[in-house]
């Protein structure tokens, strides 16, 4: 049963991919109408106020132009602008990136529901045959609502995907590499594309509002869990959302968002927060940025963020970069130099040491690692 589900799974992200395609192409070209749309326009009235006349003398300046030569550059103007005025009628791009867009949402809310069914019947869950045929029905469904597809498209789908698994890269750094930047983020990226929550949790992110970041716990840990190797991850229950939105700036809002995370996913506990609005929480000056905000969070290698675009793209927020992460050193931000008691009491709550024995701490005491506190 989990691996007819799988199947599904792959032919449900093959057709996101190619919705993705679709609505990237159809957003450029009507961008690119629009664009030329505004310009032409914009020619043709200038033409008109001045009149063919003086445009002539003004383009006597620089280029010797006639006015038969002026009239027929105005009347290929009117040409063009009715070529793009039949381009947005006939092919209308807005209408069909808008659809490719909800598409794929529908696709995603799908493929999230799958792979949770799949997660399930991994930790023991009984997949029956009511649960297949419901999933081969909404699929079924889901297949005469979406646009026709050619082969070529489906054929580039599949090199994309194929593409974006080739990106991924094993953690396996040399010394010189330990401390590059570019190589700490390509293997972050390469840890949050593993198969697993964090990627489905991006999605549904992505899916409910586009500013949404998943804070950087979840990451942490798992790439935490790459450098012990632990297989399967740390269970991901507690999940913390971040975003910076000055107007919005009440807690009703965030609830709200919660609200709508937990219809798409229950299995997990959701908490979002504007952090335009933390600052009166931790009763400290307003932050200027998200980033901002972030780095004023209790460990460096906690604080990151992370979101997935449109086009599948990860974008990561790490004002600290990746080294101590990377290093396992768990020391405080410099915001958190002037408030040691509040960090090492986080410490002893979190007790990360009983679930990441190779993890070192800074400022806590005695100053020592896990492995050294236990010889």
């Amino acid at each position: 049963m989990i691996e007819r589900l799988e199947e599904y799974s792959n032919k449900l992200r093959v057709l996101r991919q190619i919705m993705s395609n679709k609505a990237k192409t159809s957003g450029r070209v009507n961008m690119a109408v629009k664009l030329g749309t505004v310009f032409v326009a914009s020619f043709l009235t200038f033409l008109g106020f001045t009149g063919l006349e003086r445009v002539t003398v003004y383009a006597g300046w620089v280029s010797s132009l006639t006015r038969e030569q002026v009239e027929f550059a105005f009347n290929l103007g009117v040409f063009a602008l009715f070529v793009l005025i039949m381009l947005h009628l006939i092919f209308r791009f807005s209408e069909r990136e808008a659809e490719a867009s909800r598409a794929i949402v529908f696709l995603t809310h799908l493929i999230n529901e799958v792979d949770d069914m799949v997660l399930r019947g991994e930790r023991g869950y009984q997949i029956t045959e009511s649960d297949l045929s419901l999933v081969r029905e909404k699929y079924d469904t889901l297949l005469m609502t979406l646009p026709s597809n050619s082969d070529s498209e489906y054929l580039r789908a599949r090199k994309d995907i194929r593409d974006k698994e080739e990106r991924k890269l094993t953690l396996q750094l040399s010394a010189r590499e330990l401390f590059d930047a570019q190589v700490h983020r390509r293997a972050v990226e390469s840890v949050i594309r593993e198969p697993g929550l964090i990627m489905t949790v991006l999605q549904v992110l992505r899916d409910t509002d586009e500013r949404l970041y998943l804070g950087g716990g979840a990451i942490r840990n798992a790439l935490w869990d790459h450098l012990h190797g632990y297989d399967p991850r740390t269970s991901l229950d507690d999940v913390d959302v971040t975003y910076f939105d000055q107007v919005a700036a009440e807690k009703a809002h965030d609830e709200a968002i919660e609200q709508r995370l937990r219809g798409a996913m229950r299995n997990i506990r959701w908490s979002v927060k504007n952090q335009a609005r933390m600052h009166v929480v931790n009763r400290e000056p307003p932050y200027r940025s998200l980033e901002d905000a972030i780095s004023k969070w209790p460990e460096t290698a906690t604080a990151l963020v992370a979101r997935l675009h449109q086009d599948d793209e990860i974008e990561i927020l790490a004002p600290y970069g990746f080294d101590d992460l990377f290093r396992l050193i768990v020391q405080p931000t410099p915001h958190f130099d002037t408030r040691m008691a509040e960090y090492r009491s986080r410490l002893e709550r979190k007790k990360w040491e009983e679930n990441w024995p190779k993890l070192k701490f800074v400022g806590r005491t005695p100053v020592a690692s896990v492995d050294e506190r236990h010889r």
